[in-house]
């Protein structure tokens, strides 16, 4: 099993290499999160299933290793590659050097402690609530993706930045709009200085 899950990633590292300046970085992404969150779904109902007894272990191992295969596919098509590439084309250039250093040692920190803590999660809740919280991390994720990461494809570190700059300005709007109705203070006047160096799209009444 561990040369097949080896032979997957190659090929599904090596797809994604190719085909990601064809499709976008978003489209990889977002397809990747959608198929991790359907092997995680299918993850929680099997072993669901095998620990109520109404599956029995054969079918539940077969299942069990199409939902581990494919959750491998879809992270290799999409995290696997992805976050370098979208962090060597998103940083600007004067610190990308450290910030993709921090990546990689976030991303470290973060697989030694979900190594850690998963054997003392299946111990205390079962290994359907464990896939469960699985798989609402996977939907955290693409709702993250799907409204803040930005398209990077054919675009410069400074227009990467002004399109996060306007995503966010546009979320905190809708935000503002909801958490506090109502007739908005006028903003202070700004300075030409300040007022050049913030997005367009934030020249906006304040928060109340």
């Amino acid at each position: 099993m561990t040369v097949v899950l080896g032979v997957v990633k190659v090929f599904s590292t090596g797809f994604a290499v190719w085909r990601i300046d064809d499709v976008g970085r978003r489209f990889f992404f977002l397809a990747g999160v959608g198929l991790m969150s359907a092997a995680a779904l299918l993850l929680v109902v099997t072993t669901s299933a095998l620990e109520s007894g109404s599956l029995s272990s054969g079918p539940a191992q077969a299942l069990v290793v199409v939902a581990c295969t494919a959750y491998t596919v879809a992270y290799q098509l999409s995290f696997g590659p992805g976050v370098f590439i979208l962090g060597s084309e998103m940083f600007p250039p004067k610190i990308r050097g450290r910030l993709l250093g921090a990546q990689a040692l976030w991303g470290a920190a973060c697989l030694a402690v979900t190594s850690e803590l998963f054997p003392a999660l299946v111990n205390r809740v079962g290994l359907a609530s464990t896939f469960f919280l699985h798989l609402l991390m996977c939907l955290v994720a693409g709702a993250f993706i799907f409204f803040c990461v930005a398209e990077t494809r054919g675009a410069t570190p400074e227009a990467t930045r002004q399109t996060l700059e306007a995503n966010l300005c546009a979320r905190s709007a809708v935000v503002d709009r909801l958490c506090c109705p109502g007739p908005r203070p006028r903003p202070r006047a700004a300075s030409a200085a300040s007022a050049a160096a913030r997005p367009r799209c934030c020249e906006r009444s304040g928060r109340c």
